[in-house]
């Protein structure tokens, strides 16, 4: 009589192994789940600050051309002024700390009045130029937010220069419609410049 011998089936997992692949996958996949959101989150907060940068650039370098080719100032906060002798300072020492200002009227060699002014009630806050009652917008509110702006006025005598100050700092409007986990946020960036307006007549 033969023996019948039966082989055990040797194919398959046991349930410890199962248990370990699966932990070894779940690792795995949050270690790369966490490198795609570091990645995301570097980009966007890349592409924000560029967008906050160029913004700034823009609105400053477009203030500066204004002021440097104005022959006269107007008012000050819309009271009429031609210098800056009387501007009130917060404290005089040990370095005078001017009042800040939220808009001024500049005149250029053709007789247009132009006003450049902080914006920072409207909806959405910016900071705008309005010459022959048309008002252009600097700053490009859809992609950056103004959170603060001034301008400041100081003069040592009449015989010297005015000198104006801009001031104002911009920040990124995260865009939570796509992967709101996954943007960076940005604190906001400051912009100055100071500008001897030396066209304007004394």
């Amino acid at each position: 009589m033969k023996k019948i011998i039966r082989k055990r089936n040797q194919y398959g997992f046991t349930l410890i192994e199962m248990v370990a692949s699966i932990i070894i996958l779940v690792t795995v996949g949050l270690i790369i789940v966490s490198i795609i959101v570091v990645s995301l989150r570097g980009t966007n907060k890349t592409n924000s600050l560029t967008q906050v940068k160029q913004n700034g650039y823009f609105a400053i370098s477009q203030i500066s051309r204004m002021l440097r080719d104005s022959y006269s100032v107007e008012s000050i906060d819309g009271l009429s002024t031609s210098n800056c002798l009387t501007e009130p300072v917060i404290s005089p020492a040990p370095e005078p700390t001017l009042v800040p200002r939220s808009s001024i009227t500049i005149k250029d060699s053709k007789g247009t009045t132009t006003t450049i002014s902080c914006d920072l009630n409207d909806s959405p806050p910016n900071i705008s130029s309005t010459s022959g009652g048309i008002k252009v917008t600097l700053v490009n509110a859809s992609a950056v937010k103004l959170v603060t702006c001034s301008f400041t006025c100081s003069q040592q005598s009449l015989s010297d220069p005015l000198l104006l100050g801009v001031s104002f700092s911009l920040t990124s409007i995260q865009n939570q419609s796509i992967f709101p986990d996954f943007t960076a946020s940005l604190s906001a960036i400051p912009f100055s410049t100071s500008i001897n307006m030396r066209n304007v007549s004394r």
